[in-house]
């Protein structure tokens, strides 16, 4: 497949840039023909410009692509030339609204390409921001590609000898929307409470009237204060150097993954999913605490790099950005999507059994979720070389947030839960771990299909995901649904409790068309 990128070429200076190249790379790796092509404002392109292994073509070389990924403008002439069309919206919603003051109102922009029939897939790298941008872009077109980072690249950095121990970095452009100021607030407090040998080193300050209106506040932390530059080319080595990267962001920008990948600890945004030091950046308090803690963490250096590898492995972008520009240049012909959504699937049981019961099987997509990392390598492993497979190291619960999960000692872990006072399986509420979970709500409603089945055994936690579906309306797009259910593995009180949820459940499931097949053991068969 050839796949050619439009973007405004700008090594290690631009977020945007930066992803579009690494996106490229993948996909180069994972065996597609991809390229960049560079536009500017003026419309005219620059051939020849290289960054490592890419170098830019000529427009014309467009002409042969299977697909165009617009992430900036894309020549007028290839729009029309019947070439389908990825948009990558990179933009935050609140940026991106604050735009129409300079004139460019980029949400109606948007709108009216997300209702051009050249315009087959939009992709955003930030799950974040889905519940938005579906409100104007169709669900069908929607998808999230994982936002990659090289790896090596950023492992590859040099200690500048930096002053200050420890050091602390912030590295954020100073943007319309967010900017690091509480970041820096908060490494000034840690510095003048808990360590007056620290520095911070600040990079990507801005210039001309907004650096000078900064300079009372620069000036004023001059003993905190390392080093100050704006836009470098050797970022990479800030983060080797330093010992602490803090930012206000919460979603997976350039600044967090670079430093993850270079092994630099991150102290984020509370609501950010790829650390596990964050607090809320206008808490200066707890940003202070945070950073302690990050500086504390034993092994934080190799962690970092582990969490980077687990979330922006750029071959897993690769595989499924391909999925999406395979998607885009399909015929639009009537054709039924089915989808199977496994949930708690442990080692892989289901997806073998489900082939073994269902003659359709390779027919659907497959998504397969669970939280715990030692049963995901082994369901990685057991199923995850399956084409329509996608093994998805999360829990489906009933809301998007992080959770603790207890690890079970019997079968790989086959009694995790996320529930208080589970007595079988072996769980050692001593052993808990913390795992992102998503709400199934919004992750139906994100993936529309015209047969959706849904199979659950997740050791008590059906009694919030059962609830959710009837209450959010989410059971109308389930087709069938498959549940073993656990109240007889918790105390008298709380199964009685499960009881009564269930016993709801069933009745108000009644106006809903889906076929529903509860068990107390084991789980129905797929059988049609």
């Amino acid at each position: 497949m050839r796949i050619v990128h439009f973007a405004q070429f700008g090594p290690r200076a631009c977020g945007l840039y930066g992803t579009a190249r690494d996106l490229i790379a993948a996909e180069r790796k994972a065996g597609a023909d991809a390229h960049l092509v560079d536009i500017r404002d003026d419309g005219q392109s620059r051939v020849g410009l290289r960054d490592g292994e890419i170098e830019t073509v000529h427009p014309d070389y467009a002409y042969d692509a299977d697909v165009l990924v617009r992430h900036t403008a894309i020549t007028p002439c290839l729009q029309n030339a019947g070439i389908p069309v990825v948009m990558a919206v990179h933009g935050r919603p609140e940026s991106s609204w604050r735009q129409y003051a300079s004139g460019n109102d980029v949400i109606e922009a948007l709108s009216n390409k997300a209702h051009d029939a050249r315009y087959r897939k939009f992709i955003t790298f930030w799950p974040e921001f889905m519940e938005v941008w579906k409100t104007i872009i169709p669900a069908d077109k929607l998808c999230y590609v994982p936002p990659p980072v090289d790896l090596d690249y950023y492992a590859g950095g040099t200690d500048l000898k930096l002053a200050g121990s420890p050091k602390i970095l912030i590295a954020d452009v100073w943007r319309d929307d967010i900017v690091p100021l509480d970041s820096l607030i908060a490494a000034v407090r840690y510095i003048e409470r808990c360590a007056p040998g620290g520095k911070i080193h600040i990079v990507g300050l801005p210039g001309g009237k907004a650096l000078r209106a900064l300079h009372p506040l620069l000036n004023g932390w001059s003993k905190q204060i390392g080093s100050a530059a704006g836009q470098i080319s050797n970022i990479r080595d800030y983060y080797a150097s330093c010992d602490v990267l803090v930012t206000p962001h919460a979603i997976a920008t350039r600044t967090i993954r670079e430093g993850l990948a270079a092994g630099c600890p991150v102290v984020a945004g509370d609501a950010c999913r790829y650390t596990r030091t964050r607090a809320d950046p206008k808490d200066y308090q707890a940003v202070s605490d945070a950073i302690a803690a990050a500086l504390d963490m034993e092994g934080r250096r190799t962690k970092a790099k582990e969490a980077a590898a687990l979330h922006f492995d750029p071959m897993a972008s690769a595989r499924d950005m391909l999925g999406v520009c395979e998607s885009a240049c399909e015929k639009r012909t009537p054709k039924t999507k089915k989808l199977l959504l496994d949930i708690g699937a442990h080692v892989g049981e289901t997806v073998h059994r489900f082939y073994r019961e269902r003659p359709d099987a390779g027919q659907f997509d497959i998504y397969c979720f669970e939280p715990d990392p030692e049963a995901f390598k082994l369901l990685c492993a057991n199923v995850g070389h399956i084409p329509n497979v996608a093994c998805v190291n999360k829990a489906l619960t009933g809301k998007t947030e992080r959770r603790q999960l207890a690890r079970g000692s019997v079968n790989d872990g086959e009694g995790n839960t996320l529930l208080a006072g589970k007595r079988t399986g072996g769980v050692d509420y001593g052993r808990q771990i913390e795992v992102d979970c998503t709400d199934i709500s919004w992750w139906l409603s994100s993936h529309p299909a015209d047969v959706t089945l849904v199979k659950m055994n997740v050791e008590g936690c059906e009694y919030e995901l059962l609830p959710r579906l009837i209450q959010s309306g989410a059971m109308g797009r389930v087709t069938e649904l498959y549940c073993q259910t656990h109240s007889i593995k918790f105390d008298l009180a709380e199964r009685m409790r499960m009881d009564a949820v269930e016993s709801q459940f069933r009745e108000d499931v009644k106006r809903f068309e889906t076929i529903v097949k509860l068990t107390t053991k084991g789980m129905a068969s797929f059988a049609q």
